[in-house]
């Protein structure tokens, strides 16, 4: 059976990714479901989804697929240069990704080209970047801090209370 394997937060909903391809909105509020939307055959690999401005990007290994939020519908799908293996960070309209060859790459939303790359010194095995866990009233949401070790004195009650929020999540 399907499993999930990744939550987002947005505005107003918790975007849930299944395994088996599909994306399910729900709304925040009462927790009933907006729309759910079969994106490929239960074999396709999707890495993440999150809402970013009026979509539910959708990021496979091989596509972006932008969802509306309010229906579900598909009204983009944008093609990657490379197989991608890791959820994006999404900064000034680009989305950034790494691959299983080493290249992180800025990834153009608004047309779906490859900005730029940058090749490593080795292949990224897994999502690099911190996990979004928490929603803010803004419609933004906060990073997680790094993980701290058990002899470290505590910063403060409230570690995400400082942190800085990150647009477009």
């Amino acid at each position: 059976g399907n499993r999930v394997t990744d939550f987002s937060v947005g505005p107003d909903v918790l975007v849930v990714q299944e395994n088996g391809s599909r994306v399910t909105v729900l709304e925040t509020q009462d927790g009933s479901m907006r729309w759910h939307n079969q994106l490929a055959n239960r074999l396709t690999r999707f890495t993440d989804a999150r809402v970013n401005g009026d979509l539910v990007l959708a990021t496979g290994e091989t596509e972006l697929i932008g969802l509306d939020l309010d229906s579900g519908a598909v009204t983009v799908r944008q093609s990657f240069p490379r197989v991608v293996n890791t959820a994006p960070m999404i900064a000034g309209g680009v989305a950034i990704y790494g691959t299983a060859t080493g290249e992180v790459y800025g990834h153009l939303l608004s047309n779906g080209v490859k900005l730029w790359g940058f090749q490593t010194s080795g292949a990224i095995i897994h999502p690099p970047f911190q996990r979004v866990i928490r929603g803010h009233p803004s419609g933004h949401a906060r990073a997680r801090p790094p993980l701290r070790g058990a002899d470290d004195p505590p910063r403060h009650s409230d570690p995400l209370r400082n942190m800085p929020e990150l647009s477009g999540t």
